[in-house]
């Protein structure tokens, strides 16, 4: 009984190790890249494991695993096809009533 309780708490004490021992998330600025992200010529390289926000759910997602739009000369990361077609809409929408 002794021999299994000495393993459990050995096995507590190894997930402990392993949880403060990992490394931690990074998360992105609010400009896109992340915090501790570099700079190529004037612009954030973002990594495939850093997290951008959606700008139609403001979902954080990570940006190997987001839908990429470059519009208006800015790139946009979308969580959806359905968030990426709602703000090419709301775009259209502003340029519509910018020419009125």
């Amino acid at each position: 009984m002794r021999t299994l309780l000495w393993l459990a708490l050995a096995l507590v004490i190894y997930l402990i190790w392993r949880l403060i021992t990992a490394s931690p998330l990074r998360i992105s600025s609010p400009r896109g890249g992340t915090t501790k992200g570099r700079s190529s010529g004037g612009k954030r390289v973002i990594d495939a494991g850093d997290m951008v926000k959606d700008p139609v759910c403001n979902t954080y997602i990570p940006a190997g695993n987001s839908i990429v739009e470059n519009i208006g000369g800015q790139t946009f990361h979308f969580c959806s096809p359905q968030c990426r077609d709602k703000f090419i809409k709301s775009q259209d929408k502003s340029k519509d009533q910018a020419a009125i």
